[in-house]
């Protein structure tokens, strides 16, 4: 049993982290919709069930601190600032990482719009996007997150 109840700042650290997951979870479903456009009837079939656990597995992860963290809200019982969290600011950089690298992807398939999957429907560029996005979010986070720029903590 824990002794110890979880503080605010460490619920929230918790809910980015599962964010965090939750998106990489995300990015992957999109690539495996933009495969099921160009795999066959038999594996496209397969990677919709995957797609279809992916989407769940998001639900189940994210969903239990969603929710309580809207609770806390209501309650008032988080009044926590999130920019002073190490976590939120990583978060930041990864989204401003992941939307400067998803503006040049878009640029990227402007440019080769008509030469490159020429036969493919704008569902299947989206999920390239989004994928992309969605991975290079994940990526940035998680690399960050371990990175050596992390405050030291003064009583090591």
């Amino acid at each position: 049993m824990n002794d110890h109840p979880e503080s605010v700042a460490q619920f929230i650290d918790r809910f980015l982290l599962r964010t965090a997951i939750g998106v990489a979870l995300v990015a992957v479903g999109q690539a495996i919709s933009a495969a099921m456009h160009v795999a066959g009837d038999d594996v496209a079939g397969m990677l919709d069930k995957l797609a279809l656990l992916l989407s769940v597995a998001v639900i189940v992860i994210v969903l239990p601190v969603f929710v309580r963290l809207v609770r806390m809200r209501l309650d008032k019982s988080c009044d926590y600032s999130e920019a002073d969290s190490y976590l939120a600011q990583v978060l930041n950089k990864a989204c401003v990482f992941a939307f400067s690298l998803t503006f040049v992807l878009v640029v990227g398939l402007k440019a080769t719009s008509g030469r490159l999957f020429v036969d493919q429907p704008p569902d299947f560029f989206l999920s390239i996007i989004a994928a992309a996005s969605l991975g290079i979010f994940s990526v940035v986070f998680f690399v960050a997150q371990h990175s050596d720029d992390e405050p030291a903590d003064e009583f090591d």
